[in-house]
């Protein structure tokens, strides 16, 4: 383009800015930057770039205004009278949940539950669950009249929601009776189906509430079939009665007496005298319930454990205050709550937009991020209000701007279609809110308004906020446009584009295109030379103005037409068939994900397939060019067109063998526009033409089995399926001649393959091509080349990893302890004599290695070679974040005092490093004084801006007590250091635990050994534990790792980070530490890396820190994907 016409392009654009009520800056840089050809990105900008678009922001959740408190007590619209309202009491309105196609739980029926709330609840869809990979339905039946509850009942229900909630989530709320969105009540087990308004369980409610856990159980109960059971000091495990037995002489063959929950016997060796005892129950226990119902894209299901039936001496036990029916049907009501707290949400965004028309599904379906991992989100709307909007926009511009260029139409449409402007428009009309962005999290369900004074921040933050990325913002205006269309046509994308503000001027529905619309001069003149009949009567439509035919069929070769050239009207037709191609993808694959569609389209709608159909059609003889290199292209592609035809070849994508001219694939597109404008834009028009030319070869040719793959993609899953994970492709320019493009394929950074081709594009089809041959030729040769390390072993290595809990001088290496050993063999001999040894087998052996490492340590020199080699070791396991600790340490003899110890180690600290990022944090000993407690907060203190970002209490429990330096940690805590704790590693320590929670530390040491009591607080509380299991078990304060008390975490679902603690003396890595919980426990690679994500929150060095580590633990998910 010369200078003179992008001036006139960039004026033409300025004009029409106004119009588009787009920013000029946008279409000026556009246009400006066509102008000369822009520099190569390099690798690091391309990076940032990515990182950009990718970024998320924070933004506040949406509060669903249905619930709002002065919204649910503004009863006055409704037909109800004052004095009907004093008479009766408050009204409240039934909402019944039916449960269909499932009758029990975990072989438990399920009771019919239901919510009273403050307004009638609008009209839900079904909403769909899973359970035992079986999908199910529920419900939501609404009575139509209210219900009149007095004050003492209200009273009576708010305590029962508040009690059921608690038994759900096992914490306790607060919520006032006007606050309260809601109740959740149980009805009768007998009620009848024709009755509409259902009874509620009074007696079942007045049990709950009043929680009488003493209650005995008596064998002569009938009711019992409903009932749960539970030993008074475990009420945590409960049991669901099967039956009672009071013969016991028929039990004396019973092999299964469950020894594990201890339901029998003491003494599993007696157990025939243990069963002739005296009646029993028949039971099986509850695993208690973690799992959502709410269908995700992961398989979140397992299959049921088989529940092994258990015999309990009924002395020995008590009845739950819930009954089984009920607690089980209990289990669904988180899910169910948030998918109606979903619905209203959406259905308050169509309100507050206009938008009430668009279906309540597809509008849920529209917001929902891929990021909350549902089962179906917003990015099948997304590929089809894609096409929808570039097929409106499209349209919209060439009616509005008739003498505008391809180029400057294609210009404006990018503007108006951007990513940046959707996104822009999205924060405009604060579409955040609405977002479904986050997985479901049970532990953090409850009702809204409904407090709790242990809540963290971190839930509190969880709770109201949310990270949404622009990329989202502009994805759910594509998604929404989607979702109109499916449920108003054409006509309600249209006026959901318009209603989110998409700059479309007075078009208001699609017949209002063809009033704006005028022909370009060009247009009105010529001279006809085709036989247009003939192209029509090959179209299957007849033109009723011939020039727009001409126009559709003249090459931009043909310089002195009157007739302009087909550009424009391509432009228009790639819109068209881009509509209908998605349409047809779309309603075939009705679950086909994303890339599948992607890919199908690719198929579906390119150069080679569009040639065949022109071939198909006969259209080339009928095309205006004066291009002898076209003319001979066009002749070659025919030729081999008929040929495949003749052969019968011409199956599957034969049309990839054509290497038609482009002109063949133009045309088709132009001639659609070409039929769209001539008809008055009636669409249906052009449809009958895709039907008739089109829907044929794609049923034909295009599949899921059949679509080709570019080679590079077959080569890229080819690699990937053999394990490989440690490959690339290098460019090279070698010179100047046609073959100029070599592409080398790296395989463990070795050469393995090469090629080369006149551009890049096609050195790299080159490369894919053969080596897609020859691997397939040998797979059992490749197997063995391309085997990728990504046992667990390996990715336990590679994963980019946080440790927390690393004390100094406990976690010296052999190596170094010897290294330290040559620097001191002049000033102290007698230390060469020590055996350093190669493994810990005992913890006999632990305290005269460590006096030996003191001695090693007793100069500032030494301390900073230890500080090095321990951060060197830990970033060669890939820790990439740590937290040293250490106790501040004087040395008469040599002169080091405590100030210099901690100068040394933060000096080390403080070294320039891109591998690990390291902070300290200062010890307090429990043999240390007050004074010396003091001493060590103020070096935290005066080291806080080198590095230091906590205090820790270690040490032995029984030299010292945590009250008598109480006064440290709360000077710690005014200056607001965070404070970690070693708790509760020793029975002894049992008796300082409450002390120690309530003075309510950042994050807790071991907690081997929690009672019912200190395990309650710590779980309502969430305070992150760090564990060290192969400490522990050396350690002897775990038997086993099977028995580490990591499980219980696991299972609660709490947080934790997996640390060393000494890993010099106890000779295991961060990594091995993975490894052992990954075997143990069966983790997945994903849960493993979800522990390592998680524990980033955990840390002590500041949210910046926190966000780098997360991008980072992302990144590199994002780079090993394959083996999650």
């Amino acid at each position: 383009m010369n200078e003179k016409n992008a001036e006139k392009k960039l004026a033409i654009s300025q004009k029409s800015s106004a119009d588009l009520n787009v920013p000029l800056s946008d279409i000026a840089q556009l246009h400006i930057s066509s102008l000369s050809t822009p520099p190569k990105a390099d690798s690091n900008s391309k990076i940032s770039s990515a990182l950009k678009k990718n970024a998320k922001f924070e933004y506040k959740k949406g509060v669903v205004e249905f619930w709002d408190n002065e919204q649910n007590n503004e009863i006055g619209n409704l037909d109800i009278g004052t004095n009907e309202k004093r008479a009766y009491g408050i009204p409240y309105w039934q909402s019944v949940f039916e449960i269909k196609q499932i009758e029990k739980l975990d072989g438990v029926h399920i009771r019919k539950m239901c919510i009273y709330t403050k307004k009638p609840l609008s009209k839900l869809p079904a909403l769909e669950f899973v359970y035992d990979n079986m999908l199910f339905n529920v419900f939501v039946r609404s009575a139509k009249n209210p219900t009149y509850f007095k004050d003492e009942s209200d009273e009576l229900l708010l305590k029962y929601t508040i009690a059921l909630t608690k038994r759900l989530t096992n914490k306790d709320y607060t919520c006032t009776q006007k606050n309260a969105p809601y109740f959740i009540l149980p009805l009768e087990t007998a009620v009848s189906e024709s009755v509409f308004q259902e009874k509620i369980d009074w007696q079942e409610i007045e049990r709950t509430v009043t929680n009488d856990t003493k209650q005995r159980i008596s064998l002569h109960n009938s009711k019992l079939s409903d009932k749960l059971v539970f030993k008074p000091n475990n009420e945590s495990k409960l049991f669901f009665v099967k039956y009672t037995q009071t013969d016991s002489s028929v039990l004396e063959d019973i092999s299964m007496i469950n020894k594990e929950q201890n339901t029998l016997a003491e003494d599993s060796k007696n157990q025939s005298k243990a069963v002739k005892q005296g009646p029993l129950i028949q039971a099986f226990a509850l695993t208690k319930e973690t799992k959502q119902f709410i269908k995700n894209k992961t398989k979140m299901d397992v299959d049921p454990e088989t529940k092994s039936t258990v015999w309990l001496k009924p002395e020995e036990h008590r009845i739950f205050p819930i009954s089984a029916s009920v607690y089980q049907a209990s289990q669904l009501i988180p899910d169910i709550l948030l998918q109606i707290d979903a619905f209203l949400l959406i259905q308050q965004l169509k309100t507050v937009h206009n938008l009430q028309f668009i279906d309540d599904e597809l509008m849920l379906e529209a917001f929902t991020s891929p990021s909350a991992n549902r089962k179906q989100d917003y990015e099948r709307l997304e590929f089809l209000g894609d096409a929808v909007l570039k097929f409106i926009v499209s349209s919209y511009l060439y009616a509005k701007y008739p003498t505008y260029s391809e180029a400057e139409l294609t210009s404006l449409r990018q503007v108006m279609t951007s990513n940046k402007s959707f996104a822009n428009i999205a924060k405009d009309l604060k579409l955040h809110r609405y977002i479904i962005s986050q997985s479901t999290v049970r532990r953090f369900w409850r009702p809204p308004h409904f407090q709790n004074v242990l809540d963290s921040n971190k839930i509190k933050h969880w709770l109201t906020h949310h990270l949404v990325s622009d990329n989202t913002l502009a994805d759910i205006i594509e998604s929404t446009v989607g979702a109109a269309f499916l449920s108003q046509s054409i006509d309600g994308a249209i006026y959901a584009a318009t209603q989110l503000k998409l700059p479309l001027g007075s078009i208001k529905v699609w017949s209002d295109l063809r009033h704006i619309w005028t022909p370009s001069p060009a247009s009105a003149t010529g001279q006809i030379n085709i036989d247009v009949v003939r192209v029509g009567e090959m179209l299957g439509y007849q033109f009723k103005n011939y020039l727009l035919v001409q126009e559709a069929l003249t090459h931009g070769s043909v310089m002195d037409s009157l007739v302009p050239c087909y550009e424009r009207l391509e432009f228009l037709g790639d819109a068209i068939l881009d509509f209908f191609v998605t349409q047809y993808i779309y309603q075939k694959h009705p679950t086909a994900a994303p890339g599948i569609l992607h890919n199908l389209r690719k198929s579906s709608v390119n150069h080679h397939i569009l040639s065949a159909v022109c071939l198909n059609m006969g259209l080339d003889k009928h095309i205006i060019h004066v291009s002898a290199e076209i003319a001979a292209s066009i002749l070659k592609a025919e030729a081999i067109h008929k040929d495949m035809q003749s052969k019968g070849k011409d199956t599957d994508e034969y049309w990839l063998h054509l290497n038609p001219p482009k002109v063949l694939s133009d045309v088709i597109e132009s001639l659609m526009g070409a039929i769209l404008v001539d008809s008055g834009f009636d669409i249906n028009q052009v449809e009958e033409f895709f039907e008739r030319w089109f829907k044929p070869i794609l049923e034909k040719h295009i599949s899921v089995e059949t679509m080709s793959v570019h080679p590079m993609s077959q080569l890229n899953t080819l690699i990937q399926n053999l394990g490989c994970i440690n490959w690339t492709i290098q460019n090279n320019t070698v010179s100047s001649a046609a073959q100029s493009q070599v592409c080398t394929l790296l395989i463990h950074g070795k050469e393995f393959a090469t090629a080369s081709g006149k551009n890049i594009k096609e050195a790299k089809k080159n490369l894919a091509t053969n080596c897609c041959k020859e691997i397939e030729n040998d797979l059992e040769r490749f197997k063995f080349l391309f085997m990728a390390a990504t046992d667990l072993d390996t990715f336990c290595f590679q994963i980019p990893k946080v440790e927390l809990h690393a004390h100094l001088n406990g976690s010296l290496s052999p190596a170094t302890m010897k290294e330290l050993v040559e620097r001191k063999k002049d000033t102290k001999p007698e230390l060469s004599q020590f055996k350093i040894p190669e493994s810990l087998d005992s913890i006999d052996d632990f305290f005269p290695l460590f006096r030996f490492i003191y001695q090693l340590t007793d100069d500032e020199e030494s301390v900073k070679v230890a500080t090095r080699s321990v951060i060197n070791e830990f970033a060669q396991d890939n820790v990439q974040y740590l937290e040293l600790r250490t106790t501040p340490r004087a040395c008469e003899e040599t002169g080091m005092t405590k100030n210099s110890y901690i100068e040394a180690v933060t000096s080390v600290i403080q070294e320039p490093r891109e591998d690990i990022i390291v902070k300290l944090i200062v010890s307090i000993d429990r043999r240390n004084t007050l004074e010396e407690a003091q001493e060590a907060v103020d070096l935290a203190l005066a080291f806080r801006s080198k590095g230091v970002v906590g205090i820790d209490l270690c040490g032995d429990v029984k030299k010292g007590s945590f009250e008598s330096l109480k006064p440290a940690f709360d000077r710690a805590k005014e200056h607001e250091f965070p404070v970690t704790l070693h708790f509760c590693e020793v029975i002894e320590n049992l008796a300082e635990a409450p002390e120690m929670l309530a003075f309510r530390p950042q994050r807790l040491g071991h907690a081997s050994i929690l009672d019912e009591s200190c395990r309650k607080i710590v779980y309502e509380s969430h305070i992150p534990i760090e564990i060290c299991m192969t400490s522990n078990i050396i350690c002897r304060t775990a038997n086993s790792f099977k028995e580490h008390h990591i499980k219980e975490l696991i299972d609660a679902d709490h947080p934790f980070v997996l640390c060393t603690d000494d890993k010099g003396v106890f000779f295991s890595t961060v990594s091995n530490e993975y490894k052992i919980a990954g075997e143990t426990f069966n983790l997945t690679f994903s849960e493993l890396f979800n522990i390592s994500y998680h524990s980033i929150d955990a840390i002590f060095g500041g949210n910046a820190v926190k966000t780098i580590l997360q991008n980072n633990l992302l990144a590199w998910k994002k780079k090993h994907i394959l083996e999650f």
